[in-house]
């Protein structure tokens, strides 16, 4: 093969023939480049495809379908919350808010940190909490309720129960010395870590329960901490519906939610919860489907519990019939 290269002598390029030369190297560099970038557009960066894909407190979600408002939508209704926000969670586009950003006391929001903090360090909940002899919430005295006395899990001492029994008092029926036994779980440090880790940059943590008024945050704030706490399986399972089964070494007990939205409206509630001080008014927060729309609210500083209701579902009603989801691309 050397041998036959030899005996066919080389000719130089014309100037024609080098002019032909360049252009297919360029044509072939042409496609290389165009090949290359095409492979990036569709595999390297997969969002070209799907536009960006939105993130609410680091939750990737898709397709990216953006709530627009509609022309002859209805009026937005009258909120006389004293502060809130209202979420698209998929596209992360607020639909509402107001004074959003204003700090004030969570009440029992708290408990949202609480269980999202313990649930994050992946426990065994099928673990057993022995109820000590004084399973009560440390001598805190405040009213969850006008004409009520504290929230509470009432269980003789020395009932064993599995954590899981905890989470679903905590955040159902809101008891305050079941999240006290969560808390007492945690590092002190551990509810305020878990708050940063959430973006959450307003909200001070100082109690597990939520009877302390300094605990405090923003409607915006609770909404990164509610999407966190509230894409969990068993938070959704536990807050769903209207009474909750809850498993102890002496007997099934039937905790009653706080929740009045579950059940009564024409959208399904995901998960929620309440809260309530003197301090802080009627709290809220809520996350409910319609038609493969998931919204999230947020509300705090009611005047009532009636009110608090009413107005939150005024203002999911409103959301889901007045805006259209258009695809983004």
């Amino acid at each position: 093969m050397s041998k036959l290269k030899k005996q066919i002598p080389k000719r130089p390029l014309t100037k024609l023939s080098r002019t032909f030369a360049m252009l297919g190297f360029l044509t072939v560099s042409g496609l290389i480049v165009g090949c290359v970038a095409l492979t990036y557009v569709f595999i390297a960066q997969p969002s070209f495809r799907t536009k960006r894909q939105p993130v609410v407190a680091g939750a990737i979600v898709a397709p990216w379908e953006k709530p627009v408002l509609q022309a002859n939508a209805l009026a937005q209704p009258t909120i006389r919350a004293k502060s809130g926000i209202l979420i698209d969670v998929a596209s992360a586009e607020i639909l509402w808010a107001n004074h959003a950003d204003d700090v004030r006391p969570l009440a029992s929001l708290t408990k949202l940190v609480t269980v999202g903090a313990y649930l994050s360090r992946n426990p065994s909940l099928d673990e057993l909490y022995n109820v000590p002899a004084r399973f009560d919430t440390a001598g805190i005295s405040d009213i969850v309720e006008p004409g009520t006395s504290v929230s509470s899990l009432h269980v003789p001492t020395g009932t064993r129960m599995p954590y899981r029994s905890l989470v679903a008092a905590a955040l159902v029926s809101s008891a305050n010395n079941a999240a006290l036994a969560l808390g007492g779980t945690l590092s002190p440090s551990a509810l305020m870590q878990y708050v940063s880790a959430q973006g959450a940059t307003s909200t001070q943590i100082v109690e597990a329960s939520g009877l302390d008024p300094a605990n405090v945050g923003s409607a915006h704030d609770v909404a990164l901490l509610s999407h966190a706490l509230f894409r969990n399986p068993l938070v959704q399972s536990l807050t769903s519906v209207a009474i909750a089964d809850l498993k102890t070494s002496g007997t099934m007990l039937h905790v009653r939610s706080t929740n009045a939205l579950i059940g009564k409206n024409s959208y399904h509630v995901d998960a929620g919860k309440t809260g309530y001080l003197v301090e802080a008014g009627y709290n809220l927060a809520v996350q409910a489907t319609k038609d493969d729309r998931t919204l999230l609210l947020v509300l705090l500083g009611e005047p009532s519990t009636d009110v608090r209701f009413a107005d939150a579902d005024a203002l999911l009603q409103w959301a889901f019939a007045a805006h259209a989801w258009v695809p983004q691309f």
